[in-house]
């Protein structure tokens, strides 16, 4: 159907400026750190650019009326739980995704793309556990499901510590598709209700 146009709110310009600082700020001190030595003036200097920013920011988004990201958001216990869970199932994710392909790489001399088809059943699992989370939030909540996905995914973390040198293909496509559905289901799940907490809250 054909819906009424409306005009977009006004750019947070200043917003944009002082968060973009302080994340370039940031950046480049954790990045040059190894190389500058923390002694000198410029990796301080970079990290009090980075707090000073941030500060400013969080005053911008509070006057102006279109926030790039509202502060009083974060006020929210289920907004900011779900962006603790998010960050820390992000963090597990991405470091199984780099990790584990060096190791069959270099640990166990394989191929990239053998290495790549190993790892190949994770996204497919993690493919049905987004479907699944979506369905499972629609019909009872974000509450199980997220339960459910971040027990999976524990036994999947816990299997993985028992990583060895002998390890066989099996075992990596068998503990990565675990903790992969787990994450996938409770990342989704999470991620919903965020947006629904947001929306509620803004509204």
């Amino acid at each position: 159907p054909r819906l009424a146009t409306t005009s977009p709110p006004a750019f947070d310009v200043w917003g944009f400026v002082t968060v973009g600082g302080a994340s370039f700020a940031l950046l480049l001190a954790i990045s040059k750190a190894s190389d500058w030595g923390w002694g000198g003036y410029r990796i301080p200097g970079l990290l009090t650019a980075t707090a000073v920013l941030l500060a400013l920011f969080v005053v911008t988004e509070l006057e102006v009326n279109h926030p790039l990201l509202d502060p009083r958001l974060f006020r929210n216990a289920a907004f900011s739980g779900g962006l603790v869970l998010t960050g820390i199932l992000s963090a597990g994710y991405f470091a199984v995704l780099f990790y584990f392909p060096l190791f069959l790489q270099q640990g166990q001399h394989i191929t990239a793309v053998h290495a790549g088809l190993v790892m190949a059943p994770e996204a497919l699992a993690m493919g049905a556990a987004g479907v699944t989370g979506g369905l499972l939030y629609d019909k009872i909540g974000a509450r199980w499901p997220t339960i459910i996905g971040l027990t999976i995914a524990g036994v999947g973390a816990y299997l993985m510590c028992q990583i060895t040198w002998d390890l066989t293909r099996g075992d990596v496509i068998a503990w990565t598709v675990i903790r992969g559905f787990g994450s996938a289901l409770a990342m989704v799940v999470v991620r919903s209700e965020e947006r629904r907490v947001g929306k509620e809250c803004r509204s």
